[in-house]
């Protein structure tokens, strides 16, 4: 006797269940990353505001203050909840009534192909944060540099 065969709606269920879990993957290593990066935004603006630097090195600096603010915005934009639209929580949410709850989830299950749209949206939520974490990451990787390249010209100086 052979093992039964999962549904289209059934794989397209699982695989939405792991593109889910990226979701809660791509929010921890952004909030992460967005310590990081505010912990060298806080010390650069000390640095930069208490200390007297040669214009070229201050320039530096302030140039690189911008670019990890840049990735500090895109990691906060990465874990921002996305609340447009009329799906899942956010139906449920503005409900009015158990009875408009109930129906919401009797129109999703009668829907064929439903698990596949779910799929879809949480697919695109998780590439879209982990773009952002790459644009950030090498925001910050060059915000390194930027530093490395202060710290040069101010010596230089």
């Amino acid at each position: 006797m052979t093992a039964p065969t999962k549904t289209l709606d059934e794989h397209a269920a699982a695989a939405a269940a792991e593109a889910r879990e990226h979701h809660g993957r791509a929010d921890a290593k952004s909030s992460t990353l967005l310590a990081m990066a505010g912990t060298a935004l806080t010390l650069g603006l000390t640095v930069l505001a208490r200390t007297d630097l040669p214009r070229a090195a201050a320039v530096c600096g302030w140039v690189t203050l911008v670019v990890i603010g840049v990735a500090t915005w895109l990691l906060i934009l990465a874990i921002r909840p996305d609340l447009r639209g009329n799906h899942g929580i956010v139906r449920y949410a503005a409900a009015r009534s158990r009875a408009e709850v109930l129906d919401a989830l009797t129109a999703e299950a009668d829907q064929p192909g439903g698990a596949v749209d779910v799929l879809r949206a949480a697919s695109r939520t998780a590439v879209r944060k982990y773009r952002r974490q790459r644009l950030a990451v090498d925001l910050l990787t060059a915000g390194l540099a930027g530093v490395a390249v202060t710290v040069l010209v101010a010596w230089l100086a």
